[in-house]
Order: structure tokens, then sequence, then C-alpha cells
């Protein structure tokens, strides 16, 4: 255990940092291919999500206000569903890329269980809420519904043992791939360059548990940072590629 703890060098703010750059990478392959991007910039990408999933759960356990955080969220989210109206009001044609979206919904599940355990009288409410929330990921599909989620969730309350995260982590994701294959129920993880999500254990065990550099800077990165970059692929493709 004490050897992990020394691996541990990365705070939230270098893995956002990380993760930017590696989202950066697969968006260039995805938005503009004819340029020859390499595949392993794609394969490494793999880890974005469940990485941006365990810093949510993080989040969840440690903001001042889990309502502020959860609306920052859907506050993006919601501007990136005005802006893929835009474009398909002028360009006919959109980015659909929403992942800000299935972070907020599970950060909303792990506040409806909470509220649960809280037993503060309002049981039915909450319950039925987190159902909503449940039947969102079916009919809304947003960009990394069923995965997203179920990492958060895993993170969250395995969250005091990392080990015992990673393994339940590697366990749900076979369990989606299990579920997919033989129900159609979320996707299938083990298959092709979407198994490489499962190295996203090596960052959940470097992290070091801090927050790293302060200030609006770090907080607010990946909310404009995620967004823009997207919109900005997005229009030297439709404008100027083709």
């Amino acid at each position: 255990m004490k050897t992990i703890g020394k691996l541990r060098l990365l705070d939230a703010f270098t893995l956002k940092v990380i993760m930017a750059v590696l989202m950066l990478m697969d968006h260039l392959r995805y938005f503009l291919p004819e340029l020859g991007w390499p595949l392993w910039w794609h394969q490494a990408a793999r880890v974005v999500a469940p990485m941006f999933a365990f810093l949510v759960a993080e989040g969840m356990a440690y903001t001042k206000s889990r309502e502020k955080y959860i609306l920052r969220m859907y506050a993006v989210a919601a501007v990136m569903l005005v802006a893929d109206w835009l474009f398909l009001l002028t360009l006919g044609d959109c980015p659909n890329l929403s992942i800000i979206m299935s972070l907020a919904v599970s950060a909303s599940m792990v506040y409806c269980i909470e509220k649960l355990r809280e037993n503060d009288g309002n049981g039915i409410m909450w319950a039925a809420l987190f159902l909503v929330l449940v039947l969102s990921m079916y009919y809304l599909r947003f960009e990394g519904m069923y995965i997203v989620p179920t990492i958060v969730l895993i993170c969250f309350y395995t969250r005091r043992s990392r080990l015992l995260m990673c393994v339940a982590y590697l366990a749900g994701m076979v369990l989606l791939s299990v579920l997919n294959e033989r129900l159609g129920i979320g996707r299938y993880v083990l298959s092709g360059d979407q198994r490489y999500m499962m190295l996203a254990v090596i960052p959940f065990l470097l992290y070091n548990g801090k927050r790293g550099a302060g200030g609006a800077f770090p907080k607010y990165f990946f909310y404009v940072f995620y967004p823009v970059h997207i919109w900005v692929l997005f229009l030297v493709r439709e404008l100027w590629i083709r």
C-alpha cells in the first residue's frame, strides 16, 4: 500500500489537462480525419471518459455545494444543446457530442442516492427522480450514457479504497460488455479500440487526491475547453475542409 501511495503523483488539475490534451487529439481525428492523424491518438483517448467520470465522483464527494456543482454541468450541457440547434439551423449539421450531459446526469444520480440515504422524508420524490434519470439514459442517448453513470457510481462509492475501485471498475466494464452482447444494453466496451478504456485504472492509481492549482481558471477550465474546442474543430471541418 505504501508503494502505491508513492506513485500517486497527479492532482486533479494535472489530470484534467492531460485528459484535455488526449481529448483534443481524439477529436482532431474525429473531425479532421483527412489530415491523417495516428490511430494511437484515438486509442489513448479511450481513458478520457472514465477519468472525467472519476473526477466528477471526486467532485461530488468534496465540493462545498453539490447543487451548484451539478447545475454548472447542466448549464454547459444546455449551452451545447442550443449550439447544436443553431448549427443544424445554419449549416445543416452539428457536432452532437455532449458528454457533459452524461456527467451531469451521473452526478444527479449520486445526489438522489445520497438524499435517499439521508432519509429526509422525501424518499418517494428522490426515488422517482432517480428512475427518471435512469430512463433518460435510454431515451436521450447522450454520449457516454450507461458507461459514464456506471463509472461515476462505482468511483463515488468505492473512493475510500483505490484498489477496490479499480477492481469494481474493471468488473463494471465487463458487465456492460456482457449486457450489450446478450441484451443490447449499454456499449460493448471490450471490443475494438474500446478495450483501451480498461487502462483508466492507471490514472485512477496515480491520482493523489489533491485539487492542484487553485483559482477560477482551474475550476472552470474544462467547462470552457470542452465545448469551445469541439465548436472550433466542427467549424473548421464544415467551413474549410468540406
